[in-house]
């Protein structure tokens, strides 16, 4: 690269929120004559930038300057947006991405251009109500300007409003849809061949009344036992899953152990059961929003909010830790907010992704190298779940699984400066603790909800 490509660089990593400003500018000013042109490099050496975001600065470097990107560039940022997201909210695999990343690249090189949305669809691996709603989300959450691909935040702002993009001064306000999603005809063809019928009528005794939630492992159902009245929640794992048998042998071992853990910060788990060939899980029913439900409400969360939140939580993960328990998958959208109870974890240990358990934004780096766990796994990933509650924003970002674990295992997270007046000192502190690389390092579960105690 050239020397005089580092101000440029450096500038483009900033504004697209890659790397921050204190991360850059003392590398930038501490170059020697011999290392100008080595930005880059040295920026992905100290974990401030991965592969794939310095690829992406140096092809933008590559671009003339005052050339405006292409259909194609605008259309490839947002798919990186979209991809980033739904992993985020582990609404798809990295497999199955990458998969799709592949063949729409595949398409766009035939002449055949396609959003990544409408390839996970035509695979089968998202359902069109998903999609949309996915793709609401982006289009609320995030723009990319067309005229440089800056990206901006615009959660929370008013659609009708406009403003100026501070690097190529285009006139900038949210679009009314990212692009146009058909239909489909029928099922997907992935879907028809892979999937079982809809849903039985009754699993374990109980009948199921409505579908409450739904995504990559399975659909949650809220069941009632018409003799009795009791309501429940019934976990059924996806066709698919359930049929590789050591998974679905898992999920009923790990169910049923959690069974005996009871403790008010705790969504208590019944029983787990085969029924042909479905694997189902009774839970309690205990309807109410998830701390991730409330963190894409309000953008994210105040630190009051966040101390009850990890407390409860780790008051809940503590019993399981003392009972020989691991879950495996803590995360925003598995913390249930009771108004009466505080917050409550559930879905244990059942989260099955490109071959391994658990979320790969909140999977501590032992985790990645399936090593066996134990409860400080959980504290990590409890110690990220405040992060993005506080901050509204994961501290990385990365579009394939081996960026997400080369983050995990070696970039160092802090709050975001623009954070660190309104954070307490103790809780930004604890919450770094629990992020740290050696688990030895980390606290217990049980010292972090003595830590949270309102003082």
């Amino acid at each position: 690269m050239d020397p005089s490509d580092d101000d440029r660089l450096a500038d483009l990593a900033i504004r697209r929120r890659f790397a921050t400003r204190a991360q850059v500018e003392p590398l930038l000013r501490g170059l020697r004559p011999g290392e100008r042109g080595g930005l880059g490099r040295l920026l992905v050496a100290r974990g401030h930038l991965t592969g794939t975001q310095l690829e992406i600065l140096e092809s933008l470097l590559r671009r003339p300057q005052g050339v405006a990107p292409s259909h194609q560039g605008l259309a490839q940022r947002e798919d990186e947006e979209f991809a980033r997201m739904v992993l985020e909210r582990g609404a798809v695999t990295p497999g199955q991405v990458d998969r799709a990343l592949a063949e729409r690249a595949a398409r766009w090189k035939r002449g055949e251009p396609a959003r990544l949305g409408t390839v996970l669809l035509a695979q089968g691996v998202m359902d069109h109500p998903g999609l949309l709603r996915l793709l609401e989300a982006q289009r609320r959450g995030v723009l990319i300007c067309p005229g440089c691909l800056a990206r901006f935040e615009v959660q929370g702002m008013d659609e009708d409003a406009a403003f100026e993009c501070g690097r190529c001064h285009a006139r900038l306000s949210i679009p009314r849809r990212l692009y146009d999603v058909p239909p489909p005809e029928g099922p997907a063809p992935h879907a028809r061949a892979a999937e079982a019928p809809a849903r039985p009528a009754r699993l374990g005794g109980y009948e199921l009344v409505e579908r409450i939630a739904h995504g990559p492992m399975g659909e949650v159902y809220r069941a009632e036992n018409q003799a009795t009245g009791e309501t429940v929640a019934v976990k059924v794992l996806g066709a698919r899953l359930a049929a590789i048998p050591h998974l679905a042998d898992r999920l009923v071992r790990t169910a049923n152990a959690w069974s005996g853990v009871v403790h008010p910060n705790v969504v208590r788990v019944l029983r787990a059961a085969r029924d042909g060939d479905r694997v189902y899980v009774l839970l309690e029913y205990a309807p109410g929003e998830t701390a991730g439900g409330g963190l894409r409400r309000a953008g994210r969360l105040p630190p009051t909010s966040c101390a009850a939140i990890g407390r409860g939580a780790a008051l809940g993960l503590a019993a399981a830790h003392a009972a020989g328990l691991v879950h495996r998958d803590v995360k925003p959208d598995n913390i249930l907010l009771d108004p009466d109870r505080g917050a409550r974890v559930f879905d244990f240990g059942v989260a099955y992704r490109q071959g391994r358990l658990g979320t790969p934004l909140y999977m501590p780096p032992e985790q990645w190298r399936d090593d066996d766990v134990d409860g400080r796994a959980d504290v990590y990933a409890l110690g990220m779940t405040l992060h993005v509650l506080l901050a509204g924003s994961p501290p990385f970002r990365a579009a394939r699984a081996s960026d997400m674990r080369w983050h995990h295992e070696n970039t160092e997270v802090r709050l975001p400066l623009d954070l660190v007046r309104e954070v307490p000192g103790s809780l930004a502190s604890l919450v770094e603790r629990m992020l740290l690389k050696r688990t030895e390092e980390r606290p217990s579960a049980e010292e972090v909800a003595r830590a949270l105690v309102p003082r």
